[in-house]
């Protein structure tokens, strides 16, 4: 006879344990699985076979882990399903995206403080009293002609937010090789040539503001303007990374030209935040004989 299943003694049930959070922390805590949600979702950005693909796109974010394990044997997976070694091409022009990502990022941090503080530009202190507020700071007119400190820094600052999710999309339409995905695969990760008109319209716009360049110009122009050059060196780097995968039609042109016109935009974002605190650009000088 099959042995019969003990009843559930109810008196020695435990209770349910009940994680206190503060209203801070619970916000944290939510914001922390949005991110890791976006983050699986994001294209070639997580290791996923098909089914912990389909627990990535759950409702529930608290349903998938933050490690797989699925890569431990030195491969990992594309958006089209693909496995491939590690050290890919492919793997490799998306580590070098999420980089740039991670360095506007860094940028956008002083950028955000160079309104909102004084962490743009370090020379220049802020009112650091309630009295003032810093909302006072934002409005101290900068160096340029008839902005205040938050006319020329907060859309900068919303701009390289913007730009950090489009480099979310590059990634996408890099881990998805035209040549091996379908083309309701290729169609989900189209990138668009109106995002290179977007950034060439913010360069103009940031140029209309500089004067001519002369000379080859050395980054620094305080912290904003510094970090604004480390991220168009990354993009820099990234498009050499994507070149060979559109030479070898794995990758749509599309891309290179608008990480290749993102760092032509960070450039003139760098200069146009050093003019912004009045610093002086420092020239290259060729070494005498």
């Amino acid at each position: 006879t099959q042995p019969t299943a003990r009843p559930r003694d109810r008196g020695n049930e435990r209770p349910p344990v009940v994680v206190s959070r503060s209203p801070r922390a619970s916000l944290v805590f939510r914001a922390r699985q949005k991110v890791v949600a976006l983050t699986w979702k994001a294209a070639g950005m997580a290791e996923a076979t098909g089914d912990e693909a389909t627990m990535a796109r759950s409702s529930s974010a608290s349903s998938f882990k933050v490690y797989t394990r699925t890569g431990d044997g030195g491969s990992s997976c594309l958006f089209n399903m693909e496995r491939r070694d590690k050290d890919d091409t492919v793997f490799e022009a998306l580590g070098e995206v999420d980089e740039v990502g991670v360095a506007v990022g860094i940028a956008r941090t002083f950028v955000e403080e160079a309104w909102r503080g004084d962490g743009g530009f370090g020379a220049r202190s802020g009112p650091s009293d309630e009295s003032h507020g810093l909302s006072n700071l934002g409005e101290t007119p900068s160096a340029l002609d008839g902005l205040s400190l938050r006319a020329a820094f907060e859309p900068l600052e919303q701009r390289l937010a913007e730009i950090q999710s489009r480099l979310m999309d590059v990634g996408s339409a890099v881990a998805t090789p035209l040549d091996k995905s379908s083309e309701k695969q290729k169609s989900r990760v189209r990138f668009a040539d109106k995002h290179v008109d977007v950034v060439e319209a913010w360069i103009d716009e940031y140029d209309a503001h500089l004067p001519p360049l002369a000379n080859f110009i050395l980054p620094g122009g305080g912290r904003a303007a510094a970090f604004l050059h480390q991220a168009r060196t990354a993009a820099r780097r990234a498009e050499r990374r994507v070149v060979p995968l559109v030479r070898d039609g794995d990758c749509d042109a599309v891309v290179t030209k608008y990480l290749n016109r993102l760092s032509d935009f960070l450039y003139t974002a760098a200069r146009f935040a050093a003019a912004a605190f009045g610093a002086n650009e420092t020239t290259y000088c060729k070494a005498r004989e």
